[in-house]
Formats: C-alpha cells, structure tokens, sequence
C-alpha cells in the first residue's frame, strides 16, 4: 500500500489540493481536523507495532495541539519527555537499542501484529484480573493489606492465570489475526463511511464548499471574524507556540520550565454562543445564545422534509431575550420617554397628506377609534396610605 501511494503521488497531490483551495475557512478548517485524526491514529499505530521512532516523531507533532489549547501540564511533560528522549542516544546508547527493537511496549501476544501496548495500559489488565472475591475486592479499607497486595499483584495474576490453564478454563484464544481484520468489523466500518458521506452529502460538503465564511455545516450559523481567525490560524499558532517554549525553556534555558505558562485561549466553535451578564435587581444572570435547538429541528426537517418548516419555526425568535426588549447586541432598551406618550398618541390623529385626492383620502382614513390609556403607577400613587402602614399594626 504504501508503495502504491508513493508511485501515485498522493501525497503530492493532496498538498496542492490543499493550497489551490487555501482561501476557502471551511475546507481549512476541515482538513486540519483530518490532520488531527491522521497524527491520532499514526501515534495508535506506533504504539501498537512499538515503532520507537515512529512514536518520538508522531508525539512531537502531535504536542503542539497541546499548546493551542491550553493543555499546560501535558504541553510541559511532553516537551521535556521528548527532550530527555532526544538525549537519551549520547547518555545510554544500550536503552536505545532496546527501544528500537519493540522492548518499550507489552505485547501478551507475539504471534498476532499490531496487539502491542504501553506500559500503563497492560498495567491496567493486570489490575483488572486482580478485582475479583480474594483480590482487592475487600481489603481496600486495610491500608497495610493494599500496600502488600499492590507489591505482590504482578505475580498474583501470572499465578491466577497458570491456575487457569491448568484447569483448563482460560478464556485466552491464539487468534490467527487480527480482531479488527475480522468480517463482521469490515462491514460495520463500509456502512459507516457510507452513512457518513450521505450525512455530509445531505447538509454541506466542505469540499465543495466556495464561500468566504466560516458557518456551522448543519445550521449554517455564520461564526464571528475573530473566532475564524482562530480556527483557521491554528496550525500556524500552534507551531509557534512549541517553537517559543523550545527555544526559551528547553534549548537556552532563557526561561525557567517550570515557570507560569500563559494560557492562549483560543476561540473554538463554543465561542460563537456569545455570553452576555444581565443584572436583574439584586442578582447577575448569565445568558448565552444556545442553537443546539435550531440544530435539531433542521435534521427532523432534513430527514421528514413534510414538515413545513416556515409553520414549524419560521414564526418564532431563537434568542434568549425578547427583541421587542432587547436589541440585537443583547442590550435592554430603557423605558425614559413614558411621559411623551400622550404626544405620540396625539400625533396619530393628525389630519393625513394633503397633497392626495379627496377620494383616496377619504377611502384611507382610520374609522373613529375610542382609546383609553390607564397609567397604573400614577393610579397607585393617588391611593391614601392606610393608617396601620406609618403605625406597623400590622
């Protein structure tokens, strides 16, 4: 496979695919989520075949993402892993060696590929044989017994499992292959890139996609200026993000690696939903515009297209305020003209343009309408105080 690739310049081909379409957001924004998956799954691939190289590479590649999204501890633990590692070849050539021939990953089954894991992971198996009746299950309120079971558990579980054997009742099979290489998982993998193509299909295909903005593919919601910057940008602000702390804190030693990071924070999806604070009296309240609803109804409109969606949703506000009270930034309108009202009204009974026929005046004039304007708190205000309210009977 890899052979076919390279004689067909794949590689070369997607490369210039991708600047050709360089100024299309939605498409950029897509691929660099393939690029995410393509290093998430080539970082699997090492790890299960205990390629030594292939894993440095990969985890170098991949940390950046840990920057770009304020992930600081991981961000500081892998550079300085990655850093030890690269030094590791001039201070114990020997553990090197013994890296690069697989000795760094736990295969329980040599005579199937592609079943190797990593240390923490195995661990986690043995500890999963031991929480039975007789393991830990019982004894994790005893401090001192949990500190001996933990320093014997290793031994234990190779001992349960040889008692198994000799019972024969292990449940360890020798596949001949690989469990994902099975039938059954082939034919569930088809379906599901078929029914993902046609949901792509059936709302926005990015890759064909030609506008200028940035929008949610099943909403068509357009993002803001700044948070597609970020979106788009992020490869090249990740880059430079790793690039700093190497130079700074790794290589010179200009800064100190345990010194304060300071986040990036950049824009995602999440911060189209913009968060607006409210006061209400004597409280604060946080609104934030949620069209995880709208989403919805347009996949059942998607999906039963007799709904008619201008009946259904056409005639109401997606907003968590009302508009008749608040403007489009989120701000309430101030009631401060109450007492030009009685001006207002009067004005509308004005007598109309005359510069019209008598006829058309005469079929346009409002019939004799009789309004009565009741002004509540002026009402309230005329009221006589009981006596008990300055005397607190009651």
């Amino acid at each position: 496979m890899t052979d076919t690739i390279s004689s067909l310049n794949v590689l070369e081909k997607m490369t210039a695919f991708d600047k050709a379409r360089d100024k299309r957001p939605i498409l950029k924004v897509i691929r660099q989520y393939v690029h995410v998956v393509t290093k998430m799954l080539t970082f699997i691939r090492a790890v299960r075949t205990g390629d030594w190289e292939l894993h440095l590479q990969t985890l170098a590649k991949f940390s950046r993402y840990f920057f770009a999204h304020d992930m600081i501890n991981y961000a500081r633990m892998i550079s300085i892993y990655l850093a030890q590692m690269e030094s590791l070849n001039e201070s114990d050539p020997d553990i090197v060696e013994e890296f690069q021939q697989g000795n760094w990953v736990v295969n329980k089954n040599s005579d199937t590929s592609f079943c190797a894991l990593g240390a923490d992971h195995a661990l986690e198996h043995i500890n999963r044989s031991m929480k039975v009746s007789g393991g830990l299950i019982g004894i994790t309120l005893n401090p001192s017994a949990r500190n001996k079971f933990f320093l014997i558990a290793p031994e234990l579980a190779r001992l349960a499992e040889e008692a198994k054997n000799m019972a024969g009742l292990s449940r360890q099979k020798k596949a001949k292959e690989h469990h994902n290489l099975s039938t059954a998982v082939l034919v569930r993998e088809e379906r599901n890139v078929k029914k993902l193509t046609a949901t792509i299909e059936r709302f926005t295909n990015p890759y064909t996609e030609e506008s200028d903005d940035l929008f949610n593919l099943v909403t068509k919601v357009v993002v803001a200026e700044k948070v597609k910057d970020d979106l788009c940008g992020q490869s090249v602000i990740r880059r430079k993000l790793l690039e700093t702390f190497m130079n700074e804190r790794i290589k010179s030693e200009k800064v100190n690696v345990w010194s304060k990071m300071k986040m990036r924070k950049l824009l995602t999806w999440r911060s189209n939903g913009k968060k607006v604070r409210v006061s209400l009296k004597d409280k604060v309240v946080e609104l934030q515009e949620d069209r995880n609803l709208f989403a919805r109804l347009m996949m059942v409109a998607k999906s039963l297209p007799e709904i008619d969606i201008k009946e259904a949703i056409g005639q109401h506000e997606f907003s968590v305020v009302p508009r008749s009270l608040f403007a489009n930034d989120i701000t309430m309108f101030h009631c401060s003209m109450k007492s030009a009202l009685m001006s207002i009204m009067e004005k509308t009974g004005e007598s109309p343009d005359t510069s019209r026929s008598d006829d058309s005046v005469a079929s346009s004039a409002p019939s004799t309408m009789t309004v009565a304007i009741i002004d509540e708190m002026a009402k309230l205000q005329s009221l006589d105080k009981p006596h008990w309210v300055s005397s607190c009977e009651k």
